[in-house]
């Protein structure tokens, strides 16, 4: 398969690695090998990819973070490592928060922040290095032709994103790097980036990946009514019941709420307290639930 034969170019799918304890305390994390905390293999328990992405290739960044969302998010997929994805290298400045950095006297940190693609940490990496390794990468995938998913770092994915629309990371970036999202773009036989859209929910909420949460078996005989049962925008003018009219004036007869159709649900969780007594306990503890708390910090 070469780029030719893929509309568009050749398919780049990236996801940021899920959450670890730095992420949660705002710390800088770089090279320093830290792998996903708890909350973290729970989130990453609970993204589901694409079906689309059934025949992708898997590249993974060698840190730990990185390797155990990969592995988590495609259990039966072979994952390969390559370093081109690990995350930006933040010199002395790794486990230390940007918040501290920038309310130190003698550090700098505004000041080397305003220097957009050439920002570094002392002894660290630039923006402009990161894109320097990355591109080789990216070459070779549209060289090949084949669809890839990375699952890499959030300095990575800034700078696929500055690659690709030409941000130089000064100012309001072209769009905000989410959690639970992968980020779809497409290589043309150069080797060119290009964004086909950002932040597309890994979250399975729709039906072409199976719900993490599933209804109970009671609950699933939701209906909607069909068009002519009265309800507003379903192209009937029949007059719905007003307050004070008989019991049984106005209302839909029983045998049209048995014609209803199902719905189909896209994007319903129930809460625990919605589930059947036996199941509400185990309900709450469930990492899948979405009720469950796993978000995290938009640190590096």
């Amino acid at each position: 398969m070469t780029p030719s034969t893929l509309k568009g170019g050749v398919p780049l799918v990236a996801i940021r690695h899920a959450p670890t304890e730095w992420n949660a305390a705002k710390r800088l994390q770089g090279r320093t090998d830290v792998a996903l905390s708890m909350d973290g293999i729970a989130a990453a328990k609970a993204w589901r990819a694409d079906r689309a992405w059934d025949e992708y290739r898997v590249l993974a960044s060698p840190l730990k973070r990185a390797q155990e969302t990969a592995r988590l998010l495609f259990p039966v997929r072979d994952i390969a490592l390559d370093p081109r994805l690990m995350e930006m290298d933040f010199g002395a400045w790794e486990g230390k928060s940007l918040s501290d950095l920038r309310a130190t006297p003698g550090a700098a940190a505004e000041e080397r922040e305003n220097l957009g693609l050439d920002f570094s940490a002392p002894g660290g990496e630039t923006p402009r290095q990161v894109q320097a390794r990355l591109q080789p990468l990216l070459n070779e995938i549209a060289a090949e032709g084949v669809p890839t998913v990375v699952v890499t770092h959030k300095a990575v994915l800034r700078a696929l994103l500055s690659l690709a629309t030409g941000w130089t990371f000064l100012g309001k970036p072209p769009a905000k790097i989410k959690p639970d999202t992968a980020h779809l773009f497409r290589l043309d036989a150069d080797g060119k980036l290009s964004v086909e859209k950002m932040n597309v929910s890994l979250l399975a909420t729709s039906d072409s990946s199976p719900h993490p949460y599933p209804l109970p078996a009671g609950e699933r005989g939701l209906t909607e009514p069909e068009a002519g049962d009265g309800v507003e925008g379903s192209g009937s003018s029949a007059p719905s019941p007003q307050r004070g009219e008989g019991r049984g004036e106005g209302r839909t007869p029983r045998a049209s709420v048995r014609a209803r159709k199902p719905i189909r649900l896209r994007s319903f969780s129930p809460h625990p307290s919605h589930l059947p007594a036996g199941e509400r306990e185990s309900g709450l503890d469930d990492p899948r639930n979405p009720f469950r708390s796993r978000r995290y910090a938009s640190g590096f």
